[in-house]
Parts: structure tokens; C-alpha cells; sequence
């Protein structure tokens, strides 16, 4: 999966991207919006997070799978076809733990909850 909107607010839409980069959208309150056919306004949303390959501890292949943290808005967990996966602290955008070296290919990242 590479877009997942919280299961906690359903607000905040996470993506991974084939570029390597991880951003988060706030997707109940738009930054623009712009006209559509007949009428209609098509709402905008520039992200509020984004993690590139120039970020110190960004991927530096696609992201395979980026899901959030099951019970809070402030962690998600990104898996790349480097071969690593991070956890991140929405906060600082920093990586609060990774994998400590490369894994098998990363296709998939699931969080379990018992």
C-alpha cells in the first residue's frame, strides 16, 4: 500500500511515491482551490511533510509500502526497494528507528496488532 489516510482521525492521507519521496496531506482543509467543469471547485492540498532523497535518512529507491502507525498520527513506517524500512516521527521528520542493515526486497509493510 502506498497511500493509507489515518485510521485514528481519518484525516491525514500518507503517500510513497516512485521517486522516493513520502509526503502527508491534510485532507480535510485544503490550501486552494480551483475551478472545475460546469461549475464545480476541485479542492488542492499542498502537503504538509515531505521526506525526498535529499533528506539526510530518505530512501533512495521507491517506496514500496508507506502505512501509518495504527494508533497515532505521529509515527509511520515506510518500506523501500533500497532494501530498508524507517519509522518516522511526523513532529520532526526524522527517522526514529530503521532497519540496521539492508533487508530482503521490501514489497510490503504491515503493522499487526494483538
Amino acid at each position: 500500500m502506498k497511500n493509507q489516510v489515518d485510521l485514528t482521525e481519518g484525516r491525514y492521507l500518507l503517500s510513497g511515491a516512485s521517486d522516493a519521496s513520502a509526503s502527508v496531506f491534510d485532507i480535510q482543509h485544503a490550501t486552494d482551490f480551483e475551478g472545475g467543469g460546469e461549475g464545480a471547485l476541485i479542492a488542492k492540498h499542498k502537503s504538509l511533510i515531505t521526506i525526498d532523497k535529499q533528506h539526510q535518512n530518505g530512501h533512495k529507491f521507491s517506496i514500496s509500502s508507506a502505512i501509518w502507525y495504527p494508533i497515532d498520527t505521529g509515527l509511520f513506517v515506510t518500506g523501500s526497494y533500497d532494501h530498508y524500512i524507517k519509522v518516522w516521527d511526523t513532529n520532526s521528520t526524522q527517522v526514529y528507528c530503521a532497519s540496521a542493515k539492508r533487508l530482503s526486497l521490501i514489497v510490503f509493510v504491515m503493522i499487526m496488532r494483538f
